[in-house]
């Protein structure tokens, strides 16, 4: 999403919910537009029965338009995180290279 409209997206991880949002401009520190589903919904994965969903770290992580994951909207600290949601495998997300498996 990031790199296809060249703009920085944020995404935010909670319990029971994923949440996205995208620059509207680039470049960009922050992200002031939020994006929803088809549905409408500010929540892209949502769940009913708030299934612990964690990040580490915590926090947002910020998708720049190079394919970089950061700790920050100025994309100056790549991090490598991991999401996990309660009984799944966790999601390994490499911050220099984007990639996630």
């Amino acid at each position: 999403l990031s790199q296809g409209h060249r703009r920085l997206v944020c995404v935010t991880v909670a319990t029971g919910a994923v949440r996205l949002s995208m620059a509207s401009a680039n470049p960009a520190a922050s992200c002031g537009t939020v994006l929803t589903g088809i549905d409408g919904d500010a929540r892209w994965a949502v769940d009913p029965n708030n299934l612990a969903i964690t990040a580490s770290p915590s926090g947002t992580f910020y998708f720049q338009p190079d394919g970089r994951i950061t700790s920050d909207g100025a994309g100056a600290t790549a991090v490598n995180a991991t999401i996990t949601v309660a009984g799944e495998t966790a999601l390994a997300l490499t911050g220099e290279t984007g990639h996630v498996r």
